[in-house]
């Protein structure tokens, strides 16, 4: 009965060796790990799962556009210089692609990437 109690003593603060310390509250100016646009305008990949295509809309300057595989492959690249950009996916295979957008011009706008699902 002694350990039982000792157990769930130690049980209520530690949990297979995790601390149940609460962690600290963001920032509401820190930046999310997948989507670092700091810009005004929203840059927006749709649709996330995908099949055949992805669009990209909301691009206000030119962009180089990289395509990745979980890997860290790079499978695809371009210069976009539109608002807007549609992918032909369609002999992706299925799996998770990061999307990554590199401001061409204006250095003072951030990298945009996304992750998005291929089904």
């Amino acid at each position: 009965m002694n350990l039982a109690y000792i157990f769930f003593i130690f049980g209520s603060f530690c949990f297979f060796g995790q601390s149940l310390q609460s962690a600290p509250p963001l920032d509401s100016n820190s930046k999310d790990f997948l989507n670092f646009n700091t810009h005004e305008e929203s840059i927006k990949a749709a649709p996330n799962p995908f099949s055949d295509y992805i669009l990209i809309k909301g691009m206000k300057e030119p962009y180089i556009l990289k395509v990745f595989d979980i890997l860290g492959k790079e499978i695809f690249n371009f210069n976009s210089t539109s608002e807007s950009a549609g992918l032909s996916t369609s002999s992706y295979p299925p799996g998770v692609y990061m999307i990554e957008l590199t401001p061409i011009k204006n250095l003072d706008l951030e990298k945009v990437v996304f992750k998005l699902i291929k089904v």
